[in-house]
């Protein structure tokens, strides 16, 4: 999640620290602090950024987010070993904006998707760029191909849509 804050605005990050102190784990604020300090790597206009499993947590945040949004779900993690060191995780990042009754039409709707479409191959061309430089670590494949994208429709994703990358990262420590 960490790598993925580059992508997003400081507003995006700030966003995220909504606990309050008593109830936050040792490593909270460490975290929110990294989070802060990752360089942008693209200016991609996305205010918003989530990542959970919970399904209660996304419905009730994502349907209160306007604006473009960046949504990281890591799935499986496939071993090569006994260790996660060398692994393979399932990853799938979404760009989506909200649509609404003022922004729904069939003109704005396309509009809305080709730039969310621009704006999740932006992330994918910027990680393919830093996997092939010498900035990524040797050791980890940002992006291993072949990736699908599918779309996101807003009767399915709490009424923002957009489109989804879903690929493989592999460590090979």
């Amino acid at each position: 999640m960490t790598y993925f804050a580059g992508f997003v605005s400081a507003d995006a990050i700030n966003k995220l620290g909504k606990l309050p102190k008593n109830a936050r784990l040792p490593e909270y604020d460490a975290l929110i602090s990294e989070l802060q300090k990752v360089e942008k790597k693209a200016n991609t206009g996305i205010s918003n950024y989530i990542f959970s499993i919970n399904e209660k947590y996304l419905s009730d945040n994502v349907k209160a987010m306007s604006g473009k949004l960046l949504f990281v779900e890591y799935g499986n993690i496939n071993l090569q070993g006994q260790v996660v060191t060398h692994a393979e995780v399932d990853l799938a990042i979404t760009v989506a904006s909200e649509f609404t009754v003022s922004n729904n039409d069939i003109i704005n709707e396309t509009l809305m998707m080709e730039n969310n479409l621009a704006t999740l191959n932006t992330i994918l061309e910027t990680m393919q760029q830093e996997q092939d430089s010498l900035e990524a670590c040797p050791a980890i494949k940002l992006l291993e191909f072949p990736a699908t994208i599918i779309p996101v429709s807003p009767s399915t994703f709490y009424d923002h849509g957009g489109w989804c990358a879903m690929f493989s990262r592999r460590s090979n420590n």
